[in-house]
């Protein structure tokens, strides 16, 4: 950003604006905006629905005469993007020239894609991809004459995340980011930017699915300020780059790519091998920020250097059928003869000739058959794989070709060739493999990217979603880090020069506040977070005298009481649940004469204790699926503890918190021996989302353990402990109460917004505190926050810090380099304690 123009007023005099999709919602705003500030708009809409169809002109003629009575230039174009050469027409005719391009015109069509017809498909790529893609190449050669242009590119947290529902639309969100970075490159010489945003605002789109409070905050106006500030001449720099933005928050998103695994070019190079190494590909904890791929020539050279590689576990295909497109030649038939080498009967697609990679496979006495059909005829490519081996497991979407060509010199025919293979090709490929998927609960795909390809391996932990780059035998994976942002408050109208103001802030990746999001779900985080953030003070309280009464009738509440009988059965059960191995016999064999049960065994006893009140009586808009167990408490208050008793468990409200936009709900149960003798006492504190604004005390109460910020010292830990979960440990945790789908079923947790079953909360703290037990000794008390998700198969790592008689610890995974558990601490008995 030019420094000099800090304290001026952002002004388009003399600029010429288009913006597609302006007849309402964004586009709206953006198209009254520019008109307020100086700038000539054309005023873009087809007029139809956000499923795209019917179409009008009213839409369009409304915000033009918006525009021109508040004193502005404006006119009206109601031609669908398709049609892009129209739009960037309209203002050369109406105003000489363009300077800025807002593509912002979009659609939905929302649909689980097992039942996504074609034309779902091509809709949103119409309007979204080749929309896009229409309107800059008929702006891209006046913006290179006058050597000045500025476009916006609209991407989308599903584009950058991925979202249940949205393959047509996440794919062509994500296609925006590529695009972008493309043309920013392409335009660096000319003086043309181009950025990619992904809004989040209130619109046609939005309003079936978001709460009304939320829409109030997610308001258009508050896009319209970074967009301005991108698209001004004042912005010299900031061109390629991603920013979220919505509800008065904005940051910066860039890629961030793992240390990676460099193994060793030759015979030795096998997925074997590459699975002994599957840690290093996923270690982020030395990283680089790229802006293009990696050093390929170094790599090999470093590479050559190595010995043999060694061998992990044998990776096998057998049984397995493997369809790869474009195996005619090059990685493709690498690809195949690889599968086949290791057992697996190979379907070699190529529309120019499967025959010699055929030949070769069975040549060498494997099985495959050849598929001469193109990409875009997904379903034959599909049906020789059945009617030749009866089903398939395995697809590779490698199929590609290139028209390599300057932007500007870029026919449509090119344009549509690519995307015709690349990315119709895929839908239609995976589209008729994917009832098959289904039904045979089985299947694999892989997808390719420029620089970015990757092996598909049956590696030990959830690999699904993720993005990989490889080549001269190095492999590693890449993710999205997204800076700290800047906050703004929610009861002030933004605007450019504030966000201009902030930039530094805003773009900072530096500064100890910047994440790794991975879901729609945490592309929301921030947002939400911020519609609290008020300059004159927190929005006037609601009082809800009906649910304060129910809080406090509910406190008086006395529940009846809930038994649960202790067993070795059980015992054995959650010790193995939380990692016992075979060989601690002390923990998984009832004869040993040190039998016990790890101590965080408390828990489970009062998990399922009735409670004597119902969550819908003591929050307002109580819905389950917003309900996140934030912080769990455990006093023990009598060792040993039982490995054969009837237990008691009496829960009881202990307090409900009003956090405005959500409720925090905390529960004490008191678990008892058939003796009246107190053994457990627990505190379930959980934070239910859209349930605040009640008028309840706004602070969670001073418990002292309990409640205790316990953040670790800064000096390294005193001790570490890693240990791997299995891929069956959810399945295994269950068993002792927590009968979730969300950890057993992939649909219900994609639902979630989980790419796959999670790991239950209880079960990683559990983990943890047998990290603690085996390290310090038994404890009187524990303390954990859950701060994120694990997945089975995942690595914790515990760190502790010994603090007189308290260890304050943390715990994280491994392979992401995420914290599960923050905030946490165990209370060491005394040698001389008995309890």
């Amino acid at each position: 950003m030019s420094s000099n123009t800090l304290e001026e007023v952002l002004r388009f005099d003399g600029k010429v604006v288009v913006v597609t999709g302006a007849g309402g919602g964004l586009g709206r705003a953006y198209a009254l905006f520019f008109g307020s500030r100086g700038a000539s708009v054309v005023v873009n809409d087809l007029g139809g629905s956000f499923k795209g169809e019917g179409n009008s002109t009213k839409a369009a003629d409304v915000v033009v005469n918006e525009i021109k009575k508040a004193g502005g230039k404006a006119v009206a174009n109601y031609d669908s993007v398709e049609f892009g050469e129209k739009i960037i027409e309209t203002a050369v005719r109406a105003f000489g020239t363009i300077h800025i391009l807002i593509n912002n015109a979009g659609i939905l069509r929302d649909i689980a894609f097992r039942n996504m017809k074609d034309d779902d498909w091509n809709l949103i790529m119409k309007v979204h991809v080749k929309g896009s893609y229409k309107c800059a190449r008929a702006a891209w050669p006046i913006f290179k004459e006058q050597r000045y242009g500025r476009i916006i590119n609209t991407t989308s947290a599903a584009g950058l995340f991925g979202s249940f529902g949205q393959t047509n639309y996440a794919a062509a969100k994500l296609a925006m980011v590529g695009f972008s970075e493309t043309l920013a490159r392409e335009g660096a010489k000319y003086n043309i930017l181009c950025n990619a945003i992904a809004p989040i605002a209130a619109s046609r789109m939005t309003e079936t699915v978001m709460p009304p409070e939320a829409l109030e905050t997610l308001k258009p106006e508050w896009v319209v300020p970074l967009v301005a500030v991108l698209v001004h001449e004042s912005n010299d720099e900031e061109s390629g780059s991603i920013f979220e933005v919505g509800g008065g928050h904005i940051a910066k998103l860039r890629w961030e790519r793992s240390k990676g695994a460099l193994l060793k070019t030759d015979s030795s190079l096998t997925p074997s091998a590459l699975l002994r190494k599957w840690n290093d590909v996923n270690d982020f904890s030395t990283c680089e920020h790229p802006s293009g791929p990696a050093n390929f020539m170094e790599l090999l050279e470093l590479a050559s250097e190595l010995g043999a590689n060694e061998q992990g576990e044998a990776v096998s295909f057998k049984d397995k059928v493997v369809v790869v497109t474009g195996a005619g030649a090059g990685l493709g038939r690498a690809y195949a003869l690889l599968f086949a080498k290791l057992g697996a009967s190979v379907v070699v697609n190529d529309v120019m000739n499967p025959d010699s990679t055929v030949n070769e496979i069975r040549k060498a006495s494997g099985k495959a058959t050849g598929s001469k059909h193109s990409v875009e005829d997904g379903e034959a490519v599909i049906e020789t794989a059945v009617k030749t081996f009866g089903t398939v497991h395995i697809v590779i979407n490698n199929a590609g070709i290139l028209r390599d060509r300057s932007f500007a010199s870029m026919t449509d025919e090119q344009w549509d060739q690519v995307m015709a293979v690349h990315l119709n090709g895929t839908y239609k490929v995976t589209k008729a493999a994917w009832p098959i998927f289904l039904k045979q609960k089985y299947g694999r795909k892989l997808f390719c990217c420029q620089t970015r390809y990757s092996w598909l391996l049956e590696v030990p932990a959830p690999a699904t979603g993720g993005l990989y780059e490889t080549g001269s035998g190095w492999f590693g994976k890449t993710r999205w880090q997204r800076s700290g942002g800047y906050g703004f408050p929610v009861d002030i109208p933004l605007t450019p020069e504030a966000v201009r103001a902030s930039w530094e802030v805003i773009i900072n990746f530096d500064d100890g506040r910047a994440d790794h999001p991975e879901s729609p779900q945490d592309g929301l985080q921030k947002v939400m977070q911020n519609m609290q953030n008020r300059k004159a003070g927190p929005k006037a309280r609601v009082v809800n005298q009906e649910i304060l009464d129910n809080i406090e009738k509910a406190k008086k509440a006395k529940a009846q009481g809930t038994l649960f009988e202790v067993n070795d059965k059980e015992v054995i059960l959650y010790n193995l649940g939380i990692g016992a191995k075979k060989t601690d016999l002390r923990w998984v064999f009832e004869g040993d004469e040190n039998f016990e049960v790890l101590p965080t065994f408390g828990v489970i006893p009062s998990f399922g204790a009735e409670t004597p009140f119902s969550y819908d009586e003591i929050v307002p808009k109580f819905n389950p699926m917003m309900l996140l167990h934030g912080e769990q408490f455990l006093e023990i208050k009598k060792y040993p503890i039982p490995t054969s008793e009837t237990l008691t468990s009496h829960p009881v409200l202990l307090e409900v918190v009003d956090k405005g936009s959500a409720a925090v709900v905390v529960t004490r149960t008191e678990t008892r021996d058939s003796t009246g003798d107190l053994i457990f006492v627990n505190e379930f504190t959980v934070f239910i989302r859209g349930s605040g604004n009640f008028g309840g005390p706004t602070k969670v109460a001073d418990r002292g353990a309990a409640t205790a910020p316990n953040k670790p010292p800064v000096r390294k830990p005193d001790a570490i402990v890693e240990e791997k979960t299995t891929e069956n440990q959810a399945v295994l945790y269950r068993l002792s109460g927590d009968r979730n789908p969300l950890h057993v079923d992939p649909e219900f947790s994609k639902v979630g917004g989980f790419k796959t079953p999670i790991l239950h909360g209880l079960c990683f703290m559990g983990i943890a505190g047998k990290h603690i037990y085996q390290t310090f000794g038994p404890f009187k008390n524990i303390k954990v926050r859950f701060a994120g998700v694990v997945l089975p198969g995942q690595t914790l790592r515990t760190e502790m810090w010994k603090e007189g008689n308290k260890v304050i610890f943390q715990t994280g995974v491994v392979e992401t380099g995420k914290p599960a558990i923050a905030a946490a601490a165990a209370e060491l008995m005394e040698s001389e304690e008995k309890l």
